[in-house]
């Protein structure tokens, strides 16, 4: 039987789902004092089986990222559960500005610039970071046809290193005009100095680009053919990852800066990756997981109980699939409101994800949008309809007073589950998960003790 709290919950829930769905076909009990002795039982339940599982994301099926609303994460991450996630971007520079050529002058250093995105990391503020930027191999960044999972291929060439605590504060930089110099405050960034071989190799692009008086456009794909570009890659594992951002807020400050002395005079000169007045950016990012002796691969090859704890994981990781399999108890049923409720199972090492997104396979297996207010799920789900990470009383009996959980309004999918339209299935994504690194514990619907995920259900019986 539900308990009170559910009665409770359930109530205030279909007075909400009232008035958010709208459907003129759902039965209703508002205003039932006025139909006395005709209006139709409402039944509540949270007894509806339910059945998870820990399956791998296919890198194929993930959106195309937008380069400008989150920051790329690099470096390597050991977690106790989850094992090891590799994280690498590769980067085709273009010519920003004018052209540059380097005859006649003398480079005093060249440094790539990757500014933090300190709120993105993953794990934690004080652990090292190392990385190393090497050579691009021909054709490896500049591909339509790789996703995030096809490894960046690279040459033996190292151009430069870096170990370090990743900066969270802001900085004091010097910039070098035409015949200024100006000091401001920056935000926190990764700074890696170039050595000679970059300087040699870049120098020989720019070489070749510099008798062309032509489009940027034509110049960026010259220099591309006499310059690959640049990976930023792990060399060693820790505890944390790094987020640069490479578009955005960051775009500015993100690139090669050239410091070099002609006349004189001190100046620089930027190669980045994106150019603000064209649609041009040159970018790939590459993850690599490693679930080896971990809790993940015991939970994907079945070795520990799915329904007891699952795991979403982005950055090409892992997903929960959630099975309603016994859904005939629906038949003959109008959906007046019907929500998931998903604990969130806290083990210290990293926070949850702020959201996740819930979807369904279309006709030919490819993961589409469900949104819970659209009957024909072809809209994205909607803040409002839930996804975020939200705390919540607890359930009685779950021997806390208040836990974290992701709820989920899936009324309009279960009134077509009830009718026999779609599958008793949902797909629960990462939201951002091709950019934003993290992963979520959750608790399974067959955990032995505390909150567990379930069903919140309010039918009505047609006549």
């Amino acid at each position: 039987m539900p308990t009170t709290m559910t009665r409770l919950l359930l109530g205030c829930a279909l007075v909400g789902a009232a008035a958010l769905l709208a459907r003129c076909t759902d039965p209703t009990v508002i205003g039932g004092e006025l139909l006395e002795g005709n209006q139709l039982p409402v039944a509540f339940t949270d007894t509806l089986p339910v059945r998870f599982s820990t399956e791998l994301l296919d890198p194929s099926q993930a959106s195309t990222f937008d380069v400008t609303a989150a920051p790329f994460p690099v470096g390597c991450i050991d977690d106790p559960l989850l094992g090891t996630l590799r994280a690498s971007v590769g980067l085709q520079l273009l010519e920003r500005d004018s052209g540059l050529t380097l005859l006649g002058t003398v480079v005093d250093s060249i440094v790539l610039v990757l500014p933090v995105d300190t709120a993105a990391r993953l794990g934690e503020v004080g652990e090292v970071v190392s990385l190393r930027v090497v050579q691009a191999a021909p054709g490896t960044i500049d591909t339509t046809e790789a996703t995030s999972a096809t490894p960046l291929r690279t040459t033996d060439v190292v151009y430069g290193t870096y170990s370090a605590v990743p900066p969270v504060a802001s900085a004091t930089v010097n910039f070098f005009g035409n015949d200024t110099l100006s000091v401001d405050s920056v935000g926190p960034s990764i700074r890696i100095p170039l050595n000679d071989q970059f300087r040699a190799d870049v120098s020989s692009a720019l070489a070749a680009n510099a008798p062309l008086d032509t489009t940027f456009s034509f110049r960026d794909s010259v220099f591309a053919e006499n310059f690959a570009g640049i990976v930023v890659e792990a060399t060693d594992c820790s505890g944390a990852l790094a987020a640069v951002t490479i578009g955005g807020d960051g775009g500015a400050r993100f690139g090669v800066k050239i410091f070099y002395t002609r006349d004189g005079r001190q100046r620089q000169y930027t190669l980045g990756a994106f150019r603000p007045t064209t649609t041009d950016f040159k970018v790939r990012p590459y993850y690599a997981h490693d679930y080896t002796g971990t809790l993940a691969a015991e939970l994907l090859t079945g070795a520990a109980s799915p329904d007891t704890l699952s795991v979403i994981q982005s950055l090409d990781g892992l997903y929960t699939e959630v099975v309603f399999p016994d859904v005939a108890a629906l038949s003959g049923q109008a959906v007046n409101y019907a929500l998931l409720e998903v604990p969130v199972v806290r083990d210290g090492f990293v926070e949850p994800l702020a959201g996740l997104l819930p979807a369904r396979r279309d006709a030919v297996g490819n993961f589409t949008s469900l949104g819970a207010s659209n009957a024909q799920f072809t809209a994205a789900f909607r803040p409002e309809e839930g996804g975020t990470l939200t705390r919540v009383a607890a359930e009685a009996g779950a021997g806390v007073d208040s836990v974290d959980v992701y709820r989920f309004n899936l009324t309009s999918y279960f009134q077509q589950i009830a009718e026999g339209n779609v599958d008793p299935v949902v797909a629960l994504l990462p939201a951002g998960r091709i950019q934003v690194a993290g992963r979520s514990l959750l608790a399974g619907p067959g955990r032995a003790e505390g909150p567990r995920a379930r069903l919140l259900l309010a039918t009505t019986s047609l006549p």
